[in-house]
């Protein structure tokens, strides 16, 4: 049985979630683009137009789009919440402990 008291240190914890904030936030800069740019040109007419296929191309996109930005946001808003419940510090066992099931998958 791993001790959980001691002194405070900071939360490990915290430093993996930010870690993964940053690689989404990272992840969709790169990836926004390539969804944003062909949509918005398709709607601002920049593309295909003038037919019902292109209309419902450009409405199939548009509404693909939406359903990504809606996702990767939701995703990025539950990190971002357990970020902010986890404490700054925790003790030294706890943090011990934390790594632990963290090597472990836990």
């Amino acid at each position: 049985m791993v001790e959980l008291g001691g002194q405070m240190v900071d939360n490990p914890r915290r430093a993996w979630l930010q870690s993964l904030l940053s690689s989404i936030d990272t992840t969709l800069a790169a990836m926004r683009p390539v969804l944003d740019k062909p949509a918005s040109d398709f709607g601002g007419g920049k593309a295909w137009i003038g037919t019902d296929a292109a209309t419902r191309f450009q409405a199939d996109l548009t509404g693909r789009r939406n359903s990504v930005h809606t996702l990767t946001d939701g995703l990025r808003d539950v990190v971002q919440n357990a970020l902010r419940a986890e404490p700054l510090q925790v003790t030294e066992g706890q943090a011990r402990q934390m790594r632990m099931d963290h090597e472990h998958g836990w």
